[in-house]
């Protein structure tokens, strides 16, 4: 689910829908529970994910110029390899 501009029913004065609609800006404040829930699962995972990455990663990227060093290195790592700038240079071609 995304928030943003969404056409809604304007309600009449009994609070019954009507035929009418107009455009809200969706927040997470106002939208329904089940809403509120989608999204604080989707963040959830997400934070599950990025706290599951370990360290060694962050240094890899930063260490690799290009995206074939760093799929190698990655290999390497995952094979429970120690990545450092020097194995980068001197190693991986």
């Amino acid at each position: 689910y995304e928030l943003g501009w969404k056409e809604k029913f304007v309600l009449d004065a009994e609070g019954n829908p009507t035929t009418a609609t107009k455009k809200v800006f969706e927040m997470y404040k106002n939208v329904k529970q089940e809403i509120k829930d989608q999204l604080n699962a989707k963040a959830e995972a997400v934070q599950i994910i990025l706290t599951g990455i370990d360290n060694d990663i962050y240094s890899t990227v930063d260490a690799c110029p290009n995206a074939c060093k760093m799929w190698k290195s990655n290999e390497r790592l995952k094979q429970g390899e120690s990545i450092n700038v020097q194995d980068l240079e001197t190693n991986l071609f």
